[in-house]
């Protein structure tokens, strides 16, 4: 599975975000409402020099430890500005993600 962030910034930096995306299945039995996710995985994406233009960041194969057929899965996405590669001060829009599911043929 791989992720794609749409974003956008009204800033003309062209600093840093940092993208973060952690998964969990979740089986019969198994807590739905606090799962314990898989440790996040994040991409550095540089904001573009022209404000509230669209960017995209990717994180290709994410983490799925954990999953099996029939389970439910979670993906939890967000920004981390506490990261030393954040560097943009400014509000970034996650304007949504696209999801790549591959299979086996």
């Amino acid at each position: 599975i791989d992720i794609v962030f749409v974003w956008f910034s009204a800033s003309t930096s062209t600093n840093s975000v940092v993208w973060t995306c952690a998964t969990k299945a979740v089986a019969n039995t198994e807590d739905m409402i606090n799962p314990t996710f898989n440790t996040a995985q994040t991409v550095a994406d540089a904001n573009l020099a022209t404000a509230h233009t669209r960017n995209e960041a990717s994180i290709a194969s994410l983490t799925l430890t954990g999953l099996a057929a029939g389970e439910q899965l979670f993906i939890r996405v967000g920004r981390d500005s506490t990261n030393g590669s954040d560097t943009l001060a400014a509000t970034a829009v996650l304007v949504g993600v696209e999801i790549t599911l591959r299979r086996s043929i």
